[in-house]
């Protein structure tokens, strides 16, 4: 009872081999498992019927974007560009909070106190040095 259900539905997942039985039956089986496999694609494939449905879908996704998308998308990249011409540029602190300056060890180069990339430090410690000598 079991085969003969499963031999009716045409699903690649519940059956992908003809029963066993005589030739004639197993090859007629494996052909109307083919024939539902190519269906059943071309039913997923083929959504749309004629070329004029398939540029439709497309217009109206374009017509989506250009009335969706773009009309949020570029004030607000005007705006974020206007922020940053307008925004005020500050220095950086010069005394940092004791838990901001945390190192195990001093840094192994000349200005120990300063990381790597920091500009500022680095240009107090030049100051600094060539003052010494």
């Amino acid at each position: 009872m079991v085969n003969s259900v499963r031999s009716n539905i045409p699903r690649r997942y519940i059956q992908t081999a003809p029963n066993l039985g005589s030739q004639e039956e197993m090859t007629a089986q494996a052909i109307a498992q083919v024939r539902a496999r190519v269906a059943l694609q071309k039913a997923v494939v083929s959504k749309y019927n004629t070329q004029g449905e398939e540029f439709a879908e497309a217009k109206s996704w374009m017509n989506l974007l250009f009335m969706g998308f773009y009309p949020v998308v570029i004030p607000y990249t005007l705006y974020n560009i206007y922020l940053m011409m307008t925004e005020e540029h500050h220095e950086e602190q010069e005394d940092l909070p004791t838990y901001m300056k945390i190192e195990s060890k001093p840094f192994p180069w000349r200005c120990p106190d300063c990381s790597l990339f920091d500009t500022h430090c680095w240009n107090l410690c030049k100051a600094k040095l060539e003052a010494k000598e």
